[in-house]
């Protein structure tokens, strides 16, 4: 076994997902519109195609390979520890999102 993988780890992610599947739905139906939207906007699709796998690969790669989640990574940006590298491999990132958007809507004619 791999020594720096913490199993109890997987508790906070149960936590986080009962969470969540217990009060998504509750809030969904208690909240018709969104308080800074003029409607709540969910996903639609139920289609799991390659852009979507990629698009979640790369995110976890990311994640992995700078060691951070991207919510603490933002607050590291006020520390200067470590968005110096993160901060615009992001802004990369997102670029390199958005031209493939881009192309691939392009193709398809959209």
């Amino acid at each position: 076994m791999y020594e720096g993988w913490d199993p109890s780890l997987m508790l906070v992610m149960v936590g986080g997902l009962l969470v969540t599947f217990i009060t998504f739905p509750l809030i969904i139906k208690k909240k018709k519109k969104p308080v800074f939207c003029e409607k709540l906007a969910l996903p639609t699709s139920k289609v799991i195609d390659a852009k979507l796998i990629l698009g979640a690969s790369m995110f976890g790669i990311g994640w992995g390979l700078a060691g951070l989640c991207p919510g603490p990574a933002m607050i590291d940006f006020f520390t200067l520890t470590h968005c110096i590298i993160w901060l615009p491999m992001l802004a990369l990132g997102q670029t390199c999102a958005d031209l493939t958007d881009k192309k691939f809507l392009s193709l398809i004619h959209i």
